[in-house]
């Protein structure tokens, strides 16, 4: 594994990062690294994930309505 130094963090930024972590029982350097990974993740594992949360929840009305109305435009 790699080792990734940031420097000059804007303050807020660092303070935002802590009380994220602090709320999630994480260290700073955990919160970070888990960010970076979600951010970075590839498009499999974002397809998976939406697929994932699909099954879970399915889409809503709206959104179902806002595609037909899209297939109605393009005809």
């Amino acid at each position: 594994m790699a080792t990734l130094t940031i420097r000059n963090l804007p303050a807020d930024v660092v303070a935002r990062l802590k009380a994220r972590a602090a709320s999630r029982g994480h260290s700073m350097e955990e919160e970070a690294r888990q960010v970076l990974q979600h951010q970075f993740r590839s498009r499999t594992e974002i397809l998976k994930d939406v697929a994932s949360r699909w099954k879970a929840k399915g889409p809503s009305a709206r959104a179902v309505n806002s595609w037909i109305e899209v297939g109605r435009e393009r005809g």
